[in-house]
């Protein structure tokens, strides 16, 4: 019972972590889009 519970409770850190990293990615995303609009795509040039 013990080793059940404990993957039980691996398991929901896995999924909170999980959206988490989704949730971190989604603003980075929405974030970067902004940078977009506000700025637009850097030329080449200036990337390097």
């Amino acid at each position: 019972i013990r080793y059940g519970l404990a993957r039980t409770r691996l398991m929901g850190l896995a999924k909170n972590l999980t959206l988490f990293g989704l949730a971190a990615i989604a603003h980075n995303i929405q974030k970067g889009a902004k940078f977009l609009r506000l700025y637009g795509l850097p030329e080449p040039a200036c990337a390097k």
